[in-house]
């Protein structure tokens, strides 16, 4: 009985089991055969066959199956290279398809079924016949067709794949070299049999082993040059703007913004004419060191803050100290600036007279975050002072014209990408990294041409890292738009830079004072020592403020170190710069000019002084994105 009980239980266990396993076999989606006859036309052209035998179990094979073409690639310039594709015929199991062909990211894709019928579990065979064009590699020895034969998108496993490449008829397959490569997107294996046969110009491939989901089989064939149409450099040009016929707008709205620059420049962006420049003896009456500079450079901030403190210095309100230390036995100079105690004069600008009542009453020029803010601080004052005095009175910058050319460069921009055939994440690379490499470079300039106590090789050093940060930012640029794009955006902020500078003008009031300084300049560089004998160390003085922020400090100091030495001269305004008994105006200049310009980026207040005055701070936050992703290979699924 109970024998008769096991063998009732095994029977039963067996009519629920055996079904389950078949089913889960029968019901898993695959390819089992994947056969590809590829024809290589004489003009270079190709058409494709493509016989894909699947199974499907109502999973995700439903209405059919789909096929993805890859059309746009990158040359090695970063350019658009976009290959033709038409489909020829589709048939299921011999018989006419239906299908419908939508764009994608990189190419198109082909779905192939009836979208109102759902297919039973089965068996079909399905055919897809096209044309494509450029595929051909051209090198100087021979020519190569590289061809993925699946694609390397397929989510089902692939038990076998078989492709035959046919060569023109007078191919000499002597001379015909084959290659191949099975696994996912960029591997080495080669899992496959090959021959070739000179009676009907083939060569045959054919796997050995499955094929799972993401892999695929890549074919490389090589033949003898001549045996297809190789394009003539005019094919080539033309192939280049149809791939890249955004560049090409591009440059006919670039022309336009060129028309829209010179017009406006020549409407409002011209000097008027300068007087001839003689010798100055003197520079214009009325205008601080700082005022200056600032009109002299039209705008310009270098030097402008320091010759500040140097004429306050030079008029009594501070005393520069440089004193000599010893660390670790090696000789530095410490500079100080300790402010005088003494009723302010009308000698002084409103923007002098705010520098002084900022400052504190001893700061040494050594690091410290607190002066550094301060002393930036005082800057910013300073400057948004001497923009409001001069900016309309001696020059006008005509900075709406620039927002114009801006705007429309942004503009041809986006156009230029719209018609480069560049998928969707192009359209917010370009204003996203354009932007984000306009700030970069601006930081990098500021960096390079700030103060610093690190000297100039120091300075390269320290911003050696964001050098390699902006080139691999113009390469990110270069990989999503192309080079031929990122050259043309390369035009429009050149264009746009030059025509900033190109478009601010002096008014006649400007004109006259630049002209003014223009001639003390000129007396500067070519004084006599006749000329100057005839001055006093007064003079010296006076206009040694002058003399620095215009540039010509060392000029002017080697042109009176004679005179100070005849007189023994001795500064009230500075110590520590002697060479033997008197004063040393070019050593001076020298380690004021290194001394302040790295104390404005480290500098520190003497503990016993707190210092006064009012002034705001600016601060500010960045951020950074990297977006990348990398275009699918072809492949296909079920739908």
């Amino acid at each position: 009985m109970k024998t008769i009980k096991k063998i009732f239980l095994m029977l039963m266990l067996s009519v629920i089991l055996v079904p389950t396993i078949t089913n889960a076999v029968v019901s898993r989606e695959k390819i089992l055969n994947y056969e590809s006859e590829i024809y290589i036309n004489e003009d270079a052209s190709m058409i494709v066959e493509e016989t894909i035998e699947v199974y499907a179990g109502g999973n995700n094979i439903k209405k059919g199956i789909y096929r993805d073409f890859p059309t746009k690639y990158k040359d090695n310039q970063g350019n658009n290279y976009n290959v033709g594709f038409e489909i020829l015929e589709v048939l299921k199991d011999g018989k006419s398809e239906p299908y419908k062909i939508e764009k994608q990211k990189n190419g198109v894709r082909v779905y192939i079924g009836d979208s109102d019928k759902t297919l039973k579990s089965g068996y079909y065979t399905y055919t897809i016949k096209y044309e494509t064009n450029r595929q051909i590699g051209y090198f100087d020895d021979h020519d190569e067709l590289y061809w993925n034969v699946t694609g390397n998108g397929w989510s089902f496993t692939i038990d076998e794949v078989k492709a035959v490449v046919h060569l023109p008829n007078n191919a000499d397959m002597s001379k015909v070299n084959f290659e191949a490569y099975t696994g996912a997107q960029g591997s080495t294996e080669k899992e496959y049999i090959a021959q070739k046969n000179e009676y009907n110009n083939t060569v045959t491939f054919s796997t050995t082993s499955n094929l799972y989901s993401k892999e695929g089989l890549t074919i490389v064939v090589g033949f003898e040059k001549g045996l297809v149409h190789e394009p003539t450099a005019q094919e080539y040009i033309g192939y280049w703007f149809e791939d890249n016929r955004g560049v090409l707008i591009g440059l006919c709205c670039t022309a336009i913004i060129i028309v829209y620059c010179f017009i406006t420049w020549c409407k409002v962006g011209k000097d008027p004419k300068k007087d001839i420049i003689i010798p100055r003896y003197n520079p214009p009456e009325g205008l601080s060191p700082a005022e200056v500079k600032y009109i002299d450079s039209m705008g310009g901030y270098d030097k402008v803050f320091e010759a500040s403190i140097l004429n306050l210095a030079v008029k009594g309100y501070i005393r520069i100290d440089n004193m000599e230390q010893k660390i670790f036995g090696i000789k530095s100079n410490k500079m100080t600036l300790e402010k005088q105690d003494i009723v302010l004069r009308d000698d002084l600008t409103e923007d002098e007279k705010d520098i002084y009542n900022s400052l504190p009453n001893t700061a040494i020029l050594e690091y410290s975050s607190y002066l550094q803010r301060k002393l930036e601080t005082m800057q910013i004052g300073q400057k948004s002072f001497l923009k409001k005095k001069f900016n309309g009175q001696m020059y006008k910058r005509n900075s709406g014209l620039v927002v114009i050319s801006a705007i429309m460069s942004i503009i041809v921009a986006i156009i230029s990408v719209i018609f480069s055939n560049n998928a969707t994440e192009e359209m917010f690379i370009i204003p996203f990294m354009s932007i984000w490499l306009t700030v970069w470079t601006i930081g990098i300039v500021a960096m390079l041409k700030g103060r610093s106590s690190l000297g100039s090789f120091g300075k390269i050093i320290f911003a050696l890292p964001f050098l390699i940060g902006e080139v691999i930012g113009i390469g990110v640029l270069i990989h999503f738009i192309g080079t031929g794009l990122a050259v043309l955006i390369l035009l429009l902020v050149l264009i746009n830079v030059i025509y900033a500078f190109l478009i601010k003008a002096y008014t006649e009031e400007g004109r006259r004072i630049k002209d003014e300084i223009e001639g003390f300049k000129l007396f500067i560089k070519t004084a006599s020592e006749d000329e100057i004998k005839m001055q006093t160390p007064e003079t010296f003085d006076t206009y040694f403020p002058y003399a620095y922020a215009l540039g010509l400090e060392n000029e002017w100091a080697k042109k009176f170190e004679g005179l100070l030495e005849q007189y023994n001269y001795e500064p009230t305004w500075c110590t520590g710069m002697y060479y033997g008994s008197a004063f040393h105006a070019a050593a001076f200049t020298s380690s004021f000019s290194s001394s302040f310009r790295s104390g404005i980026s480290s500098a520190s207040v003497h503990p016993s002084s707190s210092g006064g005055g009012s002034g705001f701070s600016s601060g500010g936050r960045r951020g950074r994105i990297f977006w990348w992703r990398w275009p699918e290979a072809g492949g296909g699924g079920g739908w």
